[in-house]
């Protein structure tokens, strides 16, 4: 992770990034963006903060994930260091409230990620599993109704579609709902799919649920909010889809 206000020597810093980010994931923030950052940045360090324009095409060309923000910088790293890489930006989102499932294909495709179309044989499952009210079609509703079981046949099914590169699980707990179940079964169906990353979101909770707790042993990121964890996966994703391709330049 960097906080950055200059490059120093930009050839050397790009070769040695690039040299990098072929093994390790690289997350930086550049201060200094705007004319006010940058003016404070030169009296704060004596470097001449170079322009917006360069220093993405930089980040870009070497790999370097960049981000806006410090809470950025964490929300990635929190996906880095626990999932594993997406292999597309195919996305999937499952969720028992049709709201934030709407707001996080929304993100999606802001961010670039594509909404998966699942095929015949996901849709069949998710027919069986569900309510005759819930919609199969992505993002899945389940509706407020929906129990753990549920979660983990819907979650399973989609993870093991072929046409789907990580998913989304998002949960508003309906009154005296079963967090902690909700959580295990989205543990559950991640851990057998081990080459596609899972994200998570758990709204309208205080504090630190029990349920939280056991999605960190568990190495599933939960963030706040769907837009937080949908942006995540889409920096990730952007990774992943330069590495492949620098990786074939090598």
């Amino acid at each position: 992770l960097l906080y950055l206000e200059s490059f120093g020597n930009t050839r050397r810093f790009a070769r040695i990034a690039r040299r990098v980010s072929l093994t390790k994931p690289i997350v930086a923030v550049k201060a200094g963006r705007t004319h006010s950052g940058a003016r404070a940045a030169t009296s704060h360090t004596g470097a001449l903060a170079g322009t917006d324009r360069a220093v993405a095409a930089l980040m870009r060309s070497t790999g370097v994930i960049r981000v806006d923000t410090v809470e950025e910088l964490f929300d990635t790293a929190l996906l880095l260091a626990n999932q594993p890489l997406p292999p597309g930006p195919r996305v999937a989102i499952v969720t028992n409230a049709g709201g934030p499932g709407i707001l996080a294909a929304d993100a999606a495709d802001a961010a670039g990620l594509t909404m998966a179309t699942f095929q015949r044989d996901t849709r069949s499952v998710l027919t069986r599993s569900l309510a005759p009210e819930a919609s199969i079609v992505n993002p899945v509703d389940m509706i407020a109704s929906a129990d753990a079981d549920s979660m983990f046949a819907c979650l399973d099914a989609v993870l093991s579609d072929p046409g789907v590169d990580a998913a989304v699980a998002l949960y508003v707990p309906p009154g005296e709902a079963d967090t902690e179940g909700m959580a295990s079964a989205i543990l559950e169906a991640s851990a057998r799919h081990p080459h596609k990353p899972v994200v998570t979101c758990f709204m309208g909770t205080h504090g630190v649920p029990e349920a939280l707790r056991s999605l960190q042993s568990g190495n599933v990121p939960s963030y706040r909010f769907p837009e937080t964890a949908v942006r995540a996966l889409a920096r990730v994703v952007g990774y992943s889809r330069w590495l492949a391709t620098a990786s074939l330049a090598v």
